[in-house]
């Protein structure tokens, strides 16, 4: 070629090694000469991963642990630090940082103003 009289033995080394390597690649990846592949069922087979829910699931799941926390959790912390009232007010995309964690899993932003006032009530629970 006409770049070859420009070329060093080394250069030329090199772009033999880059030749031959995109034909390896060529030849492996499109599958003249394909390596075998494992069926789906040997995967399920060799890992034993648990069944992902449905979103409709998931959010279920999801409420029924912030049910639990509200229930359980938040009464115990507002007795302990001496809280009889919190307030957590948000307003549209302005959420404050812990208003995702009190609320259902459909609830995406707030809307307008949104406030979330929890009272606690003494041995009768905390009045959301």
């Amino acid at each position: 070629m006409w770049y070859d009289f420009y070329m060093t033995k080394q250069h030329r080394l090199r772009s033999l090694f880059a030749v031959w390597l995109c034909a390896f690649l060529f030849l492996f990846s499109n599958g003249l000469f394909p390596f075998p592949l494992e069926t789906e069922e040997k995967l399920e087979k060799k890992f034993d991963y648990p069944a992902i829910l449905p979103v409709e699931k998931q959010a279920e799941v999801m409420d029924n642990w912030l049910r639990i926390r509200l229930d359980t959790v938040l009464p115990e912390i507002m007795r302990r630090e001496k809280i009889d009232m919190w307030v957590v007010i948000c307003r549209e995309y302005n959420e404050d940082p812990v208003f995702l964690t009190l609320v259902p899993s459909r609830w995406y932003a707030a809307r307008r103003t949104t406030m979330l006032v929890f009272f606690d009530q003494g041995k009768e629970g905390v009045e959301r």
